[in-house]
């Protein structure tokens, strides 16, 4: 009987630009994206339009947002300057994505990276 075992399989990417979505990170550069930020609605409809909440790390700074597929292709990105003490933003998602699940990653000046999952519905 012919037997493989999952451990005798290697998966292999293309060359594309991709994040690692179980990369290891060091403590210290770990943040609670809970406290940092958040978006509604999740999911998102047809309007591809989220109203991002942002504390004090992400105010009078620029603010990078990406968004990647589960297979962790970058598939939309916008930079934007957020004033000292505004705490809401509205954000217009790339209304060709299909529906599925994404990360979304916000990152300010100092490149502190923040993410969680999105779905678009």
């Amino acid at each position: 009987m012919d037997l493989t075992q999952i451990a005798e399989i290697e998966l292999l990417g293309c060359g594309a630009k991709s994040i690692s979505l179980t990369a290891k990170i060091a403590k210290q550069d770990m943040y609670d994206s809970n406290t940092i930020f958040s978006f509604s609605p999740n999911p998102v409809g047809n309007e591809r339009t989220i109203t991002l909440q942002l504390t004090n790390a992400l105010t009078d700074t620029e603010v990078t947002i990406t968004i990647y597929s589960i297979d962790g292709k970058m598939v939309d990105f916008s930079k934007f300057w957020n004033d000292k003490g505004r705490y809401s933003s509205e954000l217009q998602i790339d209304q060709s994505l299909p529906t599925g699940i994404y990360l979304i990653e916000v990152k300010n000046t100092k490149q502190d990276i923040y993410r969680k999952k999105i779905i678009l519905k």
